[in-house]
């Protein structure tokens, strides 16, 4: 044989290698149609697909010119196929010629003001030939209620012959309704529904076979990989499917444990399971209920999933058992339920997978009764009839799909618009203005927000305030504190010169929380406080703070924001989750606390790399026992030893990583008026020489360890008497008081 013969030969083998590689875990599908609607000629997107304008294609007839542009164009929005959309003000059809076979439809949605058209008039539907995937869809409505900037809704229809038709149609019932849509995109897929055998759940464990009919069309709901991270459709196994992170679907703080496949495990798909179903991402992270049996033993951990009430629900649970020790039979066995009913009772993925490393699903459908929304609840919990190894659950990925009804539609209600006080609801959704009379309302409510707003401030900040030294009382009263404290440290200047002039009196005998009026805890709403400032009017600014300011996402009817301002307050959860909770200003504050501590704002780009964020620098500092020389210097000396220790460990329970792991506010402010009322009792017994300063600063008790000079000193413990909202509090300056005892009711025998 020649060698050039040869050479060939072994290049055909490679590649034949990698085709059957390919083929064993990726799809290429036939239909692979991606519609830039509005657009013309061609451009990428996030994940470097091409996408094809409509303007002159061969699918839109008479579209000749290019559709208009989003008014609104949110930074979080990507700039392909969102830009553009192609608006229809009566029935429009798109044809796609098209092979028989299942396929993707993926439609796509930026709600935004496009030319003369408000995003709150788009309603409308969409068909697809015999199907009706949205009917009087309101695509505003609906991204309000999930807090979305954009929308994408993923359907499966099977084509027989003669292509697919897609028609827009403008809802009849509202006199400025339009269709609108900027993105189509259509991909063939194998028929992942009809070969499988789900089992229709009908309660008690027991359970029957309900194939899927080719025929039927449906609707994706969720899609999430249970463990990890969120995937892009780049990431898919051909199908070019997003996959979602499930955390913040978990049911309340249980959310278990998550973890990746073993280093010594690989993912292999038997010759039965095709590797487009999922892709490997997938089964290499999964969600335990966690190591302690008793735990697990009572608590189920739980998904809760929105879904429309009146459908049938196609639930694909996949499963992988991808660590070491679980390799054999009944070592960890669970069962599944679904809205408090029983799916299916001693699952073990062993015994279904015959392995450790071998990925398998199981489909299940249920029904679900009623009209609208309602939560759709799926939990796992240790199976103990069988007594495994383990009491323990796992998964590793969730699909929920909604089957078409009789009549052939996939369709829901749209959510309920939020109407806000003082706005009439017919007037949002025409998207106009408000009348004066309700504009004056909520311009005199947001003004008179803003006075309690301010004064809610001033209190907090009067609370926090630690007084100047005053004069000494009688003999024998040293060690009460005096029901009139002096004028306080708390800088009103944040960064650089923290001197502070101000002076007043506080009232140490009552509790602070319990004097604060209950009418400063109201919500303002985000149209009172967009009425009150004339649309954010920029010529009433007052100036910016420190979170930024904040404005409308979306057109001059829409009540969301997005989160803006400065990244150093915001919790990192919420990069996450993309989920803010209250525990999320609990961190902002803590932020503000360190701001106060430290004179410095809570990013500073120009110093190093570590020290760029104060809070990851200040908990750093507090580890390591050395806080005090970060501190304010114009605090040293000035500011109790024990007051200070509070003080810096309130601020880093307040940014804990996990939101779970932050007190309530409600907490925060009994620690801050224990610290100020620490402060004054140094004060009020002359010992406030002892306070922090450049010669004390190293025998700081910080983390419950001491960093002291000498390493043989004994740790020290100062006695004082106080009293907040009316209670005597003994307090010891000990090492026993750690941070993860601060908000605790017993920090010692004599605390709280």
């Amino acid at each position: 044989m020649s060698p050039g013969l040869l050479s060939a030969s072994f290049l055909f083998l490679v590649i034949a290698s990698i085709s059957i590689a390919a083929d064993a875990s990726s799809y290429v599908p036939r239909d692979n149609i991606l519609l830039n609607c509005g657009a013309s000629g061609q451009a990428n997107d996030t994940d470097s697909r091409i996408w094809t304008g409509d303007t002159g294609s061969k699918y839109g007839p008479s579209l000749d010119v290019a559709g208009p542009t989003a008014s609104l164009q949110d930074s979080s929005v990507p700039q392909v196929p969102y830009v553009t959309a192609r608006v229809f003000t009566s029935p429009y059809t798109f044809s796609f010629p098209l092979g028989p076979g299942r396929k993707y439809i993926r439609l796509h949605f930026y709600p935004s003001n496009y030319s003369t058209h408000a995003a709150s008039d788009a309603l409308f539907s969409v068909t697809s030939d015999s199907h009706t995937l949205l009917s009087n869809f309101s695509a505003y409505l609906t991204a309000d209620s999930l807090n979305y900037a954009y929308l994408t809704r993923e359907f499966s229809v099977n084509v027989s012959t003669g292509g697919l038709n897609l028609t827009f149609t403008p809802s009849t019932t509202h006199p400025r309704a339009y269709a609108f849509v900027n993105g189509i995109e259509i991909v063939s897929t194998p028929d992942i529904f009809g070969s499988a055998n789900p089992m229709l759940v009908v309660g008690g464990g027991a359970s029957v076979e309900y194939p899927i009919d080719r025929d039927w069309a449906l609707e994706t709901m969720y899609r999430l990989n249970v463990g990890g991270q969120s995937l892009s459709p780049a990431q898919d196994s051909g199908l070019f499917r997003s996959w979602n992170d499930d955390s913040p679907y978990i049911d309340g703080a249980a959310f278990g444990v998550t973890f990746s496949v073993d280093p010594n495990v690989t993912i292999s798909y038997p010759s039965a399971l095709p590797g487009y179903i999922a892709p490997s991402n997938v089964y290499s992270t999964a969600r335990s209920m966690g190591p302690d049996a008793h735990v697990n033993l009572n608590y189920n951990l739980t998904w809760v999933l929105p879904v429309d009430a009146g459908f049938y629900y196609l639930l694909r649970f996949h499963f992988c058992e991808i660590q070491y020790p679980i390799t054999m039979v009944n070592q960890r066995v669970f069962d599944i339920y679904v809205d408090n009913q029983t799916a299916q009772r001693g699952a073990d993925v062993i015994t279904w997978s015959s392995g450790i490393g071998i990925p398998v699903f199981k489909d299940y459908v249920v029904i679900t009764a009623g009209s609208g929304q309602m939560e759709m609840r799926l939990a796992l919990h240790p199976d103990t009839d069988t007594k495994p190894l383990l009491f323990d659950a796992i998964l590793n990925g969730l699909e929920v799909f909604k089957l078409q009804n009789a009549n052939g539609s996939l369709a829901g209600l749209n959510p309920p618009l939020r109407p806000e006080p003082g706005v009439h609801l017919g007037e949002v959704l025409d998207g106009k203005s408000m009348k004066p009379k309700s504009r004056t309302a909520a311009i005199a409510g947001g003004v008179a927000g803003g006075f309690a707003f301010l004064l809610a401030l001033l209190c907090l900040t009067a609370i926090c305030r630690c007084h100047k030294k005053k004069k000494k009382k009688k003999k024998g009263k040293k060690d009460a504190v005096s029901s009139e404290g002096p004028s306080g440290w708390l800088p009103l200047s944040l960064y650089g010169n923290s001197h502070s002039a101000a002076s007043g009196k506080t009232n140490a005998t009552g509790s602070y929380v319990s004097s604060l009026p209950a009418n400063l805890c109201r919500h303002f709403s985000f149209a009172e406080i967009k009425a009150a400032t004339k649309d954010f009017d920029e010529s009433l600014i007052l100036g910016v703070g420190g979170f930024g300011k904040t404005g409308p996402t979306l057109d001059n009817t829409h009540v969301s924001t997005v989160v803006k301002g400065s990244f150093g307050y915001l919790d990192p959860e919420y990069f996450r989750r993309q989920q803010l909770t209250e525990k999320s200003d609990v961190y902002s504050f803590g932020v503000v606390l360190f701001e106060v501590l430290c004179a410095r704002p809570a990013l500073n780009p120009s110093l190093p790399k570590e020290q760029v964020s104060l809070a990851e620098w200040a908990v750093h500092c507090q580890k390591k026992g050395t806080l005090d020389q970060i501190m304010d210097p114009y605090l040293k000396g000035k500011i109790a030893a024990q007051c200070f220790k509070k003080f810096a460990e309130t601020a880093n329970k307040c940014v804990a990583d996990a939101g779970m792991e932050r007190p309530p506010m409600g907490d925060v402010l009994w620690n801050l008026e224990f610290a100020l009322q620490l402060q004054e009792s140094a004060e009020e017994n002359g010992s406030i020489g002892d306070g922090i300063s450049d010669e004390t600063a190293s025998s700081v008790v910080m983390d419950g360890k001491k960093v002291a000079d000498d390493p043989s000193s004994e740790p020290s413990t100062t006695a004082t008497t106080i009293s907040i909202g009316g209670r005597s509090v003994g307090s010891e300056d000990s090492d026993g008081l750690t941070p993860s005892a601060v908000f605790s009711q017993i920090m010692n025998p004599k605390g709280r």
